[in-house]
């Protein structure tokens, strides 16, 4: 039985493909949730100004900014979940870059050890681009 919460096993849940797809899907799910959010935006502001006007009952109004705030919840939800995956891409980048820095200066250079964490670093770069890509919308 492998020890799921070692450095080691974490390192290889944060780069597999798995891992890579999971980004993928919150990028969708984002870019759904603020679409929603963009609509249910609209719809209020309509819905208020006909209330205003006495055109909608209030029960309709109460559904209108139940759902306007279910969509401002799932999109601040969303974005905190990409803000904290980014972060920690981040950090990894940098650790893997220390790590890299103390094995340079170790008297026996372990080549392949080194190119393997130099990937992983590269991996993780990566990763935060694409998170911070997220975050731009």
């Amino acid at each position: 039985e492998t020890d799921d919460s070692s450095p080691k096993a974490q390192a290889r849940l944060f780069d597999s493909p798995q891992a890579q797809l999971e980004i993928v899907k919150l990028a969708i799910a984002y870019a759904d949730s603020l679409e929603a959010h963009t609509l249910e935006t609209e719809k209020i502001t309509r819905m208020r100004k006909l209330a205003e006007k006495k055109a909608v009952t209030g029960s309709e109004l109460q559904t209108a900014e139940i759902r306007f705030e279910s969509a401002e919840r799932k999109v601040r939800m969303l974005r905190g979940i990409a803000e904290a995956t980014y972060q920690a891409a981040i950090r990894k980048a940098d650790l893997l870059a220390q790590m890299i820095k103390v094995k340079q200066r170790q008297a026996d250079v372990d080549t392949p050890g080194l190119m393997a964490l130099a990937i992983r670093k590269s991996q993780a770069r990566q990763r935060a681009e694409i998170l911070e890509t997220i975050l731009k919308y």
